[in-house]
């Protein structure tokens, strides 16, 4: 799947220009085109709008040659294909809040579920129905329990592939580090989600989960996701 240089986000297409048969390259979210020939590496040559009302074209014109590659909804759904990290950790990002889940761990999953895949195990442990965070000693994933239930989700994005807690035997988590904020946003868009600026980052909802993304400077610092309402 290409990635748009102008904004971030992945999916730009190939587009025909039927009365003409020029073969364009256009961005879905912000409408970059850049024209055979152009380095898609680089800034695109102008909106796709202008381009079309300057050639005397409207969007009946325009048919799709070649459709994007779209992102799985998660890795499995590549077939053995490698993701790269970044591809890795945007599918992560969006199951993190799309879905409320981070590999097994996931906001309304049974308290006592959480607890047998991260801990504690032992006598000491508090009651299933009390208010808790776990583990209790700091960690980068982190599980606030309350009722009986996982009701939030909190991860602080650490340098490299995130340590997952417990007896997760998946190895390693994501790399959220290889994310910057316009991949987030293109994250947020893809999860249909409502967004409000923070001083510290961006808050989310997307009607079944709702929570707060922190920035240090162009890159995600932590995620904090639960149910919404």
């Amino acid at each position: 799947m290409e990635r748009c240089t102008d904004c971030g986000s992945f999916g730009v297409t190939e587009r025909l220009l039927r009365p003409t048969g020029e073969r364009v390259w256009t961005c879905p979210e912000c409408d970059a085109l850049w024209r055979e020939g152009d380095d898609r590496s680089a800034t695109s040559f102008m909106q796709a709008p202008d381009y079309l009302a300057a050639a005397g074209l409207g969007p009946e014109d325009v048919a799709v040659t070649r459709s994007p590659t779209p992102l799985p909804a998660l890795p499995e759904a590549w077939s053995g294909v490698p993701l790269t990290p970044l591809q890795e950790a945007w599918l992560a990002l969006r199951r993190i809040v799309a879905e409320g889940r981070l590999s097994a761990l996931g906001v309304g999953d049974r308290a006592g579920e959480a607890r047998d895949v991260v801990g504690p195990w032992d006598a000491t442990a508090a009651p299933l129905n009390a208010a808790q965070v776990i583990p209790a000693e700091e960690a980068p994933v982190r599980l606030r329990l309350s009722g009986g239930v996982v009701v939030e989700l909190l991860v602080d994005v650490t340098e490299g592939r995130l340590e997952l807690p417990g007896v997760l035997d998946e190895g390693p988590g994501p790399d959220l580090t290889a994310l910057s904020r316009a991949d987030v946003e293109s994250v947020l868009r893809q999860a249909g989600a409502r967004t409000r600026p923070r001083r510290e980052g961006i808050a989310f909802e997307t009607g079944r989960f709702a929570g707060e993304l922190d920035f240090q400077g162009d890159r995600l610092g932590a995620v904090r996701v639960r149910a919404a309402g």
